[in-house]
């Protein structure tokens, strides 16, 4: 049993090493996408627009819609596995009260 355990606490191990290589930081990733679409957002309000601060728009805002759409599926995750741990909190009251 415990080389079990010591399997599983490898394996998590490399998971948690494996999730930063391949996600990383993924607020700090969201936080940076939204600063440069807003520092290409102040130079086409100061400089006007131009076909290359189009471009540089567009490419910025996919990739912050990417991040977020990342960001969002990760928060699903950990909000399933958060319910699958620790069960349906709402079941002990209906069992209690007979009806």
């Amino acid at each position: 049993m415990s080389c079990l355990q010591t399997k599983f606490r490898r394996l998590k191990q490399a998971f948690k090493v494996w999730n930063k290589s391949v996600f990383g930081n993924l607020e700090r990733q969201v936080y940076l996408a939204v600063h440069e679409v807003n520092r290409i957002q102040n130079l086409i309000d100061y400089d006007g627009v131009t076909y290359t601060l189009y471009i540089d728009n567009l490419q910025a805002r996919l990739i912050l819609t990417q991040l977020l759409n990342t960001q969002d599926q990760f928060w699903r995750e950990k909000a399933r596995s958060q319910a699958f741990i620790h069960g349906d909190r709402i079941l002990p009251i209906f069992t209690v009260y007979p009806r």
